[in-house]
């Protein structure tokens, strides 16, 4: 009988987080903390939720305090994670290269950024991927957009909002097209990572392009709680939201 393939994830954890100024000088991006609890904390939390028993950490900056955590946090998991030194100043082209021979032929994994705080039903993304038969699924989010909205009804002048969620955005110069926000959140056959070059200077940008030329890419609509921190200030706004933290503890 075959035995069933692996549920995989690669957090991706090696950037030196500068975008954080002074505070990532001693500790690495994904261990500070949200709530009381570093960033990549509640990443494992989930992945753990949906039963994922293979999970890659290519390591960079700092790489050896965040295994350490990892370890010391989680010590019943540790024979499911993975961890590989992928260099400092590598990029994550040269990250995703260096790890996937860890992937089994054909296997579909799950990757996703170590400063994203998530929570949304990965199983329902996990299915449709495997109903198209894609070799990439990616999410997209609805966008609480953080500046003021001047928003109009046809030609007219309606509104003004400082807090507004949105879902399409127009192309500049195509009345035909739309947009939807990545989230960083996808779905990857390892199929597809032959379409890959370590040396390519974007990973997401070569890969996913290739993907949908070849009609093997799709999109997820992502319904849940998605926060990216980005910024200094991300760190600040969502430690101070007292409503997304009662969600994060009920992780």
């Amino acid at each position: 009988m075959k035995s069933e393939s692996p549920k995989i994830a690669v957090i991706l954890c090696g950037g030196k987080g500068s975008r954080m100024g002074s505070l990532t000088k001693k500790i690495p991006k994904p261990l500070l903390k949200i709530h009381g609890k570093p960033i990549i904390w509640y990443s494992i939390k989930m992945l753990a939720l949906y039963n994922f028993n293979k999970i890659i950490f290519p390591l960079g900056y700092k790489g050896e305090k965040i295994k350490n955590y990892i370890n010391q946090e989680f010590p019943k998991m540790k024979n499911k994670f993975f961890f590989v030194n992928t260099g400092i100043n590598s990029s994550v082209s040269k990250r995703m290269h260096l790890i996937k021979n860890l992937i089994p032929d054909e296997n579909n994994f799950f990757m996703l950024n170590s400063d994203t705080i998530f929570n949304f039903n990965i199983d329902k993304m996990f299915q449709e991927h495997n109903k198209n038969s894609n070799w990439l699924t990616l999410s997209s989010v609805d966008l609480l957009v953080r500046w003021g909205l001047i928003i109009f009804d046809k030609s007219n002048l309606v509104d003004f909002d400082r807090k507004r969620t949105v879902s399409n955005l127009k192309i500049k110069g195509n009345s035909n097209k739309y947009a939807k926000v990545n989230s960083g959140l996808a779905i990857i056959n390892q199929k597809a990572l032959k379409y890959s070059n370590k040396n390519d200077f974007c990973f997401e940008s070569s890969l996913y392009k290739k993907m949908i030329k070849l009609k093997k890419a799709k999109n997820f609509n992502l319904k849940g709680l998605w926060y990216p921190v980005d910024t200094e200030k991300d760190l600040q706004t969502i430690n101070i939201d007292k409503k997304i933290g009662i969600k994060l503890n009920k992780i």
